[in-house]
């Protein structure tokens, strides 16, 4: 059996080589190698999905302490208790796609960076009382968002099978 894998070449381009595989011991050649090339897409969705929401993150947190204190004090925690079990998913979600453990603490790093930059642009920003409230109002509104696109339908899923067991 012959398979197609990927392989980084030293100036870091990606180019296709060919192995053969013993069809008895075949193995996941993307976890074995583990190279930046062999990872799944959905990797790469998820850190440029994650960056963009820490950078969201950061721009509210800075409006946030720009508000006052005790806001932003308040908010920073909201966004610390949400974002370790975000990412922790995400890692997990990353090591499945194939990504090397060394790999995806730094991608997953440097999503997280993100947020820094988000946490400057809001506290630049954030002065403007117009720019706060359209910052606020994004927030608020993905919030509500994301309860009502996921976890709703999910609420109404469990509710049923309780109710019919």
């Amino acid at each position: 059996v012959v398979d197609a894998e990927k392989e980084e070449t030293e100036e870091g381009h990606c180019e296709d080589r060919r192995s053969v595989v013993n069809h008895l011991h075949k193995e996941d050649v993307a976890t074995k190698n583990g190279g930046i090339c062999a990872v799944d897409s959905v990797a790469w969705m998820i850190i440029i999905g994650d960056a963009l929401h820490n950078f969201a993150d950061g721009l509210v947190m800075g409006a946030s302490f720009t508000n006052s204190l005790a806001t932003g004090l308040g908010t920073s925690i909201a966004v610390l208790c949400h974002e370790v079990p975000h990412e922790l998913g995400d890692f997990a979600v990353l090591l499945n796609a194939g990504m090397k453990i060394k790999f995806a603490v730094l991608f997953n790093f440097l999503s997280a960076c993100t947020c820094f930059l988000g946490l400057f642009v809001g506290l630049a920003i954030g002065e403007d009382q117009a720019a706060q409230r359209w910052i606020f109002a994004f927030t608020a509104g993905m919030f509500i968002y994301i309860a009502c696109a996921d976890l709703m339908p999910l609420m109404e899923k469990h509710g049923r099978q309780s109710k019919n067991p």
